[in-house]
């Protein structure tokens, strides 16, 4: 007996039953046809299902959002998406919508068919007239790709039962069986006449998830999701039998195997990183009250208006006020947050919970913000795209607020005209009063006003933002899941490093900065000093002459008393006065030596010997008085000199290393103090040494002593010393430095504790002997 002969007689038994097994039929029909010797066909394996399901969704994350976009074109307005055990293979998802759900006859001859054409030539969704956002005949792979089982559930309004149908993709769908003749259970369950929807449960997920790639599908359909508030479908459908959409919202929850939950959501990902919130309205007497609160700012105020709105009737005002910054909203970037401000941001107009367009739309600047930020009549960010709000209306309480005949708009007068200067400087004042709180200009009458420049960092944070947004951007057949995921952990490894070292260097550079700026500030300070000193100066060495002459008529005088004793006594006392006196001339001299005008204005090289010889003569009286013994200058060559400076700089460099040496003398109460001052040509520098045998640095004071304000010396009664500033080594340092050398800690010479070398370019001339 023939094989189709055999099929034949099957089928003819299987048709004499009372029930026939259809399925089985159909499964020999098909045999029968395959017996054909004269003609062929193709055919497709049962196992096709699952290639096609990691093909053509190679990734888990679109795999999700393809689902969510089915939801979207299925004109739903919230999606509630559940993962549960998401971190490890095995979880389970499920994925529930209010949308307009399937009918059996759709979900067998549609969701059932491979490639169907059903929804070609359908470019908007039937009853919100969305342009369409999935990919056509992607969702069936999408949910084999993501586990291993879907239990789908459907219903339609109007029907008091809906559709369920459990896939086993990896039990059913095998190699070896033909696609054909893999049969599935649909089976009838009671639902809710007036609602809609589709559920989707995915039981054994493939991947495990994280926090980051949950985040990342939320991210992918953010622009589906308008950031204001779902209103009421209840009216009269509009034009072409498309009603006025209400806006789509997704959620997504989910919870690892420990317990720890995560959630994903417009209200928590988008709306509460807002700078402010701002709120106003408008009682029934016309009186209008304005109102912001910032939980980032931690600020909250209000404004009432004088004026009275009489017209509008009771009103209500919202928005959420967004500067888009790299901080602004985490997890998103300021690429796509601006984006977002673009596509939805503005006020919207809701009158009788529609809204009213075109207000609130692209390009519409009803408040006339963009307008008034372009001209800098508002400086602080104010754009439309800044803000998501509306207004509420309604038909009853705002009868002179009524919608043109074109429902395009509301009819312009005085009444719109006052909604609109309500909205406006109700916005403009807590705009203003943001920016005050934040330290930013307002107006741009604001004189002296210093505008705070982003930090480096903060401009490689955005950058690295940017790349990585990028690397979530980039085609699944550009760049896998395992690829991906070392590229991100790369980069991240990197922003991590980059951002580090550059943090450190404006740290660095801020203390830095705010020395230079106390350093400068004392500067100043000195300098403003520098005429008095010189005048000082000046006065003191013009009087030497004049007290010379007084000196010789007291002593004359004196010789003339007849008492020897009083005598004696007196011309002691005049010996005493004349020394001090002289001591002061002394000091005048040299302080009028180094102000003048040649001394330090006109730079030349300056001898070595000289200045030491010279430094050391006018303080020999006070080196006296103090038991410094003062060991002689040895400077090698004697002709040796600086390159060309200001001679009164090589003194202030003596001054500050004496004064420093005085006030470690006075530390320890050195019982036999000593200075030696010593200098010699070494390569192309003057290297000059101070040393003393006073109290010896601390170690841990050595690498600070040339900074600015670093003192150890809080007060010192000595006449030169003086209290201690923190200055002077700083100052010898800067000296140094600016004539290419610097200055060091060195070594001592036998029997002294403590040497500072100085080190400054020398003369190049060479008539100075080596």
């Amino acid at each position: 007996m023939t094989s189709a002969k055999l099929i034949q007689e099957t089928i003819d038994s299987e048709l004499q039953k009372e029930l026939p097994d259809y399925s089985k039929l159909a499964n020999l029909y098909d045999d029968l046809a395959d017996s054909q010797q004269d003609k062929v066909r193709f055919s497709v394996e049962a196992s096709h299902i699952n290639r096609l399901g990691l093909e053509l969704v190679g990734r888990r994350e679109t795999a999700l959002s393809e689902l969510i976009k089915n939801a979207f074109d299925a004109d739903a307005r919230v999606v509630h998406v559940t993962l549960e055990k998401f971190d490890s293979p095995g979880g389970r998802m499920e994925i529930l919508d209010d949308g307009i759900g399937m009918s059996r006859d759709v979900l067998r001859s549609a969701w059932m068919t491979l490639s169907t054409n059903s929804k070609s030539g359908e470019s908007e969704s039937p009853i919100f007239g969305r342009p369409r956002a999935g990919r056509k005949g992607i969702g069936r792979f999408a949910t084999q790709r993501l586990g291993k089982k879907l239990l789908l559930e459907t219903h339609i309004k109007g029907s008091a039962t809906g559709s369920r149908v459990l896939f086993s993709w990896d039990e059913d769908y095998l190699e070896g069986q033909k696609l054909s003749n893999v049969w599935t259970d649909i089976e009838n369950f009671e639902c809710d006449p007036d609602s809609s929807g589709t559920r989707l449960i995915i039981e054994g997920l493939r991947d495990s998830w994280t926090e980051a790639s949950l985040r990342k599908v939320w991210k992918s359909i953010l622009f589906l999701q308008p950031p204001f508030p779902i209103t009421e479908v209840e009216a009269a459908p509009g034009s072409n039998g498309i009603s006025q959409d209400p806006g789509f919202q997704v959620e997504i929850n989910g919870s690892d195997a420990s317990g720890r939950s995560v959630t994903a959501s417009l209200e928590n990902d988008l709306l509460q990183h807002a700078l402010a919130t701002l709120s106003g309205e408008i009682d029934k007497d016309g009186n209008a009250v304005f109102s912001l609160d910032s939980t980032i700012l931690n600020e909250s105020d209000n404004m009432s208006f004088s004026q009275k709105f009489l017209l509008t009737g009771p009103v209500k005002f919202e928005a959420r006020y967004f500067i888009f910054g790299r901080k602004s909203v985490p997890g998103i970037s300021v690429k796509l947050a601006k984006q977002l401000g673009d596509e939805f941001g503005g006020i919207r107009i809701h009158r009788n919970s529609f809204r009213v367009p075109p207000y609130g739309e692209p390009h519409n600047d009803w408040l006339g913000l963009d307008r008034d930020v372009g001209r800098r009549a508002i400086l602080p960010a104010a754009n439309n795209s800044n803000f998501f709000g509306h207004v509420d209306i309604n038909g009853i309480d705002n009868p002179l607020l009524e919608e043109t005949s074109s429902r395009e708009g509301l009819v312009e007068n005085e009444a719109l005209e006052e909604l609109r200067d309500f909205v406006r400087a109700g916005i403009e004042w807590a705009v203003l009063r943001i920016a005050a709180i934040r330290g930013r200009k307002q107006k741009a009458t604001q004189r002296d006003f210093v505008v705070d420049e982003k930090k480096t960092s903060e401009r490689v944070e955005e950058a690295f933002a940017e790349l990585d947004d990028t690397v979530d951007e980039l085609d699944s057949d550009f760049l896998k899941d395992e690829t991906q995921e070392r590229f991100r952990t790369a980069i991240t490894s990197l922003k991590t490093e980059v951002i580090n070292a550059v943090q450190d260097a404006e740290q660095r550079f801020d203390k830095e900065r705010i020395r230079n700026i106390q350093y400068e500030s004392m500067l100043r300070v000195l300098a403003s000093l520098g005429l008095s000193v010189s005048v000082f100066g000046h006065e003191i060495k013009s009087a030497t002459s004049s007290s010379d002459g007084n000196f010789s008529v007291l002593k004359l005088k004196i010789e003339k008393i007849a008492e020897e004793g009083l005598r004696d006594a007196l011309a002691q006392a005049a010996d005493n006065l004349k020394s001090a006196v002289i001591r002061v001339f002394d000091l005048g001299g040299y302080i009028e030596d180094l102000t003048s005008f040649t001394g330090t204005r006109k730079m030349m090289p300056v001898p070595v010997l000289s200045t030491v010889d010279r430094f050391v003569t006018q303080f020999s009286s006070y080196l006296d008085r103090h038991s410094v013994k003062f060991e002689s200058s040895d400077v090698q060559p004697k002709s040796l000199r600086t390159c060309e400076m200001h001679s009164s700089e090589l003194d202030s460099i003596l001054f500050n290393l004496l004064t420093n040496s005085m006030k470690a003398f006075q530390r320890v109460s050195t019982a036999k103090p000593v200075i030696r001052i010593s200098a010699r040509k070494e390569g192309n520098f003057v290297l000059l040494r101070f040393e003393d045998n006073g109290h010896e640095i601390d170690k841990e004071h050595r690498e600070k002593i040339f900074d600015a304000f670093y003192t150890t010396t809080e007060y010192s009664a000595d006449e030169v010393a003086g209290p201690g500033t923190g200055l002077g080594l700083k100052i010898v340092s800067d000296i140094a430095e600016s004539y290419g050398g610097g200055v060091v800690l060195a070594e001592p010479s036998q029997s002294f504790v403590t040497c500072f070398e100085v080190s400054i370019r020398a003369n190049s001339t060479k008539d100075e002997g080596g």
